[in-house]
Formats: C-alpha cells, sequence, structure tokens
C-alpha cells in the first residue's frame, strides 16, 4: 500500500491510480465532475480542497484509510495538516 505525507505525493499517488486505470486528466475530469485543470493542479501537489480530493477519489473507486502513526516528527505532522 501506497502512503502521502504531502500535497505532492497525495497527487502522485492520485496520478499513479488515473494512469493505472488508463484515464487521462480530462477522462478523470469528466467522472469526477471537475475541469482538466483542478485535476492537473492537484496531480502536481498545488493543493486542492478536501472535496475536489474526494471526488476523484470517488472517480477512481478508492477510499481512504486512516491508520495510527507510530513515530513522527513535527514537521511531518506540520505538512500533513498544512
Amino acid at each position: 500500500m501506497k502512503s502521502a505525507k504531502n500535497h505532492q505525493e497525495i497527487g502522485k499517488l492520485l496520478k499513479y491510480h488515473r494512469q493505472l486505470q488508463g484515464l487521462s486528466q480530462q477522462e478523470l475530469a469528466d467522472l469526477a465532475g471537475l475541469s482538466q485543470p483542478a485535476i492537473s493542479n492537484i496531480e502536481k501537489g498545488l493543493g486542492g480542497t478536501l472535496g475536489t480530493v474526494e471526488a476523484i477519489m470517488f472517480a477512481l473507486k478508492l477510499e481512504v484509510l486512516f491508520e495510527p502513526i507510530s513515530k513522527i516528527d513535527k514537521k511531518d505532522l506540520v505538512s500533513l495538516v498544512d
């Protein structure tokens, strides 16, 4: 299982799953009810709303898994909530 610590890693994971499913950014945008530039921005790690990420994940048939983090430093925690 892949995990993400920041916006860039989340974007890379979403891009990986989009490509794994053989979808273009435009096709994913159509499925998620978003614009192609919104998909591009998320994949580049430029951020986005939780609703935008949720729409992309729903279109890709992905879900969020919350697990305890055994060891985390303060810098990582800040990047998770930014």
